[in-house]
């Protein structure tokens, strides 16, 4: 990534972190599993529908900053040890709340959390990152027309033709890494752009009105018809209305005249922590557990109910921007000053990068 963080882009950071967060307090608060459709649920299913568009927006930005940038070895380091750190101090936590013993839990996918596939995002994340340095030359290798061939071809390949017969044949977290990888990659490396500035933003606009015109239409039409259609299928996240609707956030921040904002880059940085904080396969259970009770989706007036999402959501946030700021002060930089092993790091890094 770029040394200057820019506050446009952190700024999506943040809004896609917090769209992802709201989806999860949605799903794991058992909002779904409420019977009645009141106006609490009704909103729920709302903010529900741009879940997966904020992890498409996340590997959308990987790719639009990782085509100019060259491997290093640190950077994957931190990553390990910043989910390393998670990983193993939620298990613990966890534990430590069911009061169960250490050698009761099998604690061994968090010693090795990426290998282990404990956070799927992190470690598509890693790989594709390793990667990046011959994904980046095959992309500007290409040329703009080629690339754009390859971008229709997996666009046929994974989107289009699983989405009509429903059968992701060949769709994986891997694989959809690399698609919109390419896509980002392709949006700096080739200037692209729509030809008028708010194309974007009016994009995604029509992507919430139509995701949730899709959603309670399915709702309205299994009440009525009783055809058992999946409410979520067109916000999965390899649905195209959900892959239009990123690009068009994505294109809408891309062109915004944000001001260098300390405040947005610092929480923008956080993010991951975010992620690693409220999405903890042994911990959401615990955390979870706190939200979004019957009573308060079937009975609470919508200001409570709103009240309720919005500070649950902040405050996941809030607290792990704090405990990564510690994090890193405390661990990671005296950690990663120890400079014995950097001509190796070094050495890696030149191997790895094509010129």
């Amino acid at each position: 990534m770029e040394k200057s963080r820019k506050s446009n882009f952190e700024l999506l950071r943040i809004i896609s972190m917090l769209l992802i967060v709201v989806y999860h307090y949605v799903i794991y608060g058992g909002i779904l599993n409420v019977g009645a459709y009141t106006i609490n649920k009704l909103t729920s299913l709302f903010v529900y529908t741009s879940g997966r568009l904020g992890v498409n927006v996340f590997i959308l930005l990987m790719g639009y900053f990782m085509i100019n940038s060259r491997f290093k070895i640190k950077k994957v380091l931190k990553l390990m040890f910043q989910v390393f750190f998670y990983a193993v101090a939620l298990a613990v936590l966890s534990v430590y709340r069911y009061k169960a013993s250490f050698e009761q839990t099998n604690m061994s996918p968090y010693y090795t959390p990426i290998m282990a596939t404990v956070y799927w995002f992190i470690t598509c994340y890693v790989a594709t990152y390793i990667f990046s340095p011959f994904l980046n030359k095959l992309i500007k290798s290409l040329g703009k027309q080629n690339c754009e061939k390859l971008i229709i071809l997996f666009t046929a390949v994974l989107v289009i033709i699983p989405f009509f017969n429903k059968y992701k044949f060949v769709t994986n977290f891997i694989t959809w890494f690399l698609y919109m990888y390419t896509i980002g990659a392709y949006i700096r490396e080739y200037n692209f752009e729509f030809k008028k500035p708010k194309t974007g933003k009016r994009i995604f606009l029509s992507y919430l009105i139509i995701a949730y015109i899709t959603i309670i239409a399915s709702i309205a039409l299994n009440k009525y018809f009783d055809l058992g259609l999946d409410t979520g299928y067109f916000v999965d996240l390899y649905s195209p209305l959900t892959i239009i609707g990123a690009i068009g956030i994505f294109m809408w921040f891309k062109n915004m005249d944000i001001k260098d904002n300390k405040v947005i880059n610092f929480f923008g940085k956080t993010s991951f922590a975010v992620y690693l904080l409220h999405d903890n396969v042994m911990y959401k259970n615990i955390l979870w557990s706190l939200d979004c009770k019957t009573q308060l989706v079937e009975q609470s007036p919508i200001y409570e109910f709103l009240g309720h999402m919005i500070i649950s959501v902040l405050g996941i946030y809030l607290v792990a921007s704090l405990i990564e700021t510690l994090r890193v002060y405390l661990l990671e930089k005296p950690l990663f000053k120890i400079k014995i092993f950097d001509k190796y790091f070094d050495k890696l890094d030149n191997w790895m990068n094509i010129e």
